[in-house]
């Protein structure tokens, strides 16, 4: 038992370890980059609070008894909130579905007969008219991010 003692004592010959020093000068770039990187996902997070937010209630309206109207209504409040009040509070009609189309690249407007029907003639849609409306409002909300969330 010594001998192994005595030997593995001499193969563990510990040493000092030394630290090199990082290069000098330039360590506040990679602290600036960070940091800037760092503010850059907190200003991304914080804009893309609100399409988060309408994206769940849009998935809450999907199994709304009064669909059109509620529908409506959503599409109107996050327009207001992602283009501003002056564009299209005071729109109705033709004019709002045009405006939902040129804000979004959508189709709102080759239904413009249907949603007349839906929100003022008390027409109850069918299960396949909510499924493209529902689509095509979640199409609309998705082209609104990428066009808000990465053009600066």
């Amino acid at each position: 038992m010594n001998g192994i003692g005595n030997s593995l004592g001499r193969s563990l010959e510990l040493k000092d370890i030394v630290l090199t020093s990082a290069p000098s000068g330039n360590e506040w770039i990679w602290w600036a980059a960070g940091a800037l990187a760092a503010v850059l996902v907190i200003v991304q997070l914080f804009r893309a609070a609100p399409f988060s937010r309408a994206h769940r209630e849009l998935s809450k309206i999907r199994k709304s008894s009064n669909f059109p109207a509620d529908m409506n209504f959503w599409l109107k409040k996050y327009a207001m909130i992602f283009f501003g009040r002056d564009s299209c509070a005071g729109l109705q009609g033709a004019a709002w579905l045009e405006f939902l189309d040129m804000k979004g690249g959508t189709d709102f407007s080759d239904s413009r007969k249907i949603w007349d029907e839906m929100l003022y003639g008390g027409r109850i849609m069918t299960d396949l008219e909510k499924r493209e409306l529902y689509r095509e409002c979640r199409r609309w909300l998705r082209r609104i991010r990428r066009r808000k969330l990465w053009y600066i």
